[in-house]
């Protein structure tokens, strides 16, 4: 099977997101990763592609979601939000309509990460039905601003907010609010 790895290559590179040679080893995760998965990681997101065949797309998306959900969170322990994105590959496009039905629930569903089921489609673009879907990769091609983007104006409230983000980091801002101790 062909996977779309060039294209996501080129999509990730696009928004400054990379290919890591290895996929990251989750020891607390009890999962056994597809040989063809692929995972690339940018300051802000993390995309891995998940090869699955029809039948086993419930446990794929269960599974890469797992996988996911701890790759994010070592991620953010950095004190840094970080989006995760799962790309579930078919080799071929859903046979049945309970197929099709489930692949929307997992489509609509945003716990853990965004999800993508995505198959060969000669009709897209880029070959691969979905892929332009995956909102971090899906943005179109826009230039530079013509004009310097100004910070906006915050009220002395949302300042002190702010300042304490960037002293403490977002984490620790947050424990101090649901502690009571936010100044």
């Amino acid at each position: 099977m062909a996977w779309p790895y060039q294209i996501l290559d080129a999509l990730c590179a696009d928004v400054d997101i990379r290919r890591v040679p290895e996929m990251p080893e989750m020891p607390q995760t009890p999962v056994v990763l597809p040989a063809e998965a692929a995972f690339w990681s940018g300051a802000y997101a993390r995309v891995a592609f998940w090869p699955a065949a029809e039948d086993s797309l419930t446990d794929a998306a269960n599974e890469g979601e797992a996988w996911l959900d701890d790759v994010l969170t070592e991620a953010e322990s950095s004190d840094r939000p970080v989006d995760g994105y799962l790309v579930i590959g078919l080799p071929a496009p859903p046979g049945h309509e309970t197929v099709r039905s489930f692949i929307r629930s997992v489509e609509l569903s945003t716990i853990v990460c965004r999800k993508q089921v995505v198959w060969p489609c000669a009709d897209s673009p880029c070959g691969w039905r979905g892929l332009a879907a995956v909102s971090v990769l899906g943005f179109p091609d826009v230039g530079a601003p013509d004009q310097v983007v100004a910070a906006p104006e915050l009220d002395p409230e949302a300042a002190a907010l702010w300042e304490r983000i960037e002293r403490l980091g977002f984490r620790k801002a947050v424990d101090q609010d649901r502690e009571g101790d936010g100044a």
